[in-house]
């Protein structure tokens, strides 16, 4: 994967979380959480962009935010299904406008 640009939303698949992209190179990828946060790094090749994609135009990133909301609602964490409210938004503004 290339150089992930500043300010790109990013699924990171080795913790299961979704960040934006503060800074990074081709061995580090420094993530912030959606709405603040302490950053955590990961590799670049634990990260999956938040892009549409997938068949019938269906947005693997829209996918993946619903479901995070969908199991935050069901653990009763009231935090993260917030945090998923406001990355939807935050995705649909990057991704869909």
């Amino acid at each position: 994967m290339d150089t992930m640009a500043v300010g790109s939303l990013a699924m990171d698949t080795q913790r299961d979380r979704v960040g934006e992209v503060m800074a990074a190179t081709r061995e580090r990828v420094f993530l912030r959480p959606l709405g603040g946060g302490r950053e955590w790094e990961a590799t670049p090749s634990a990260l999956r962009p938040m892009t549409p994609g997938g068949k019938q135009g269906r947005c693997t990133g829209c996918d993946t935010i619903k479901r995070a909301r969908r199991e935050a609602t069901a653990r009763g964490d009231a935090e993260e299904t917030a945090r998923a409210a406001t990355l939807m938004g935050l995705h649909q503004r990057e991704a869909h406008a």
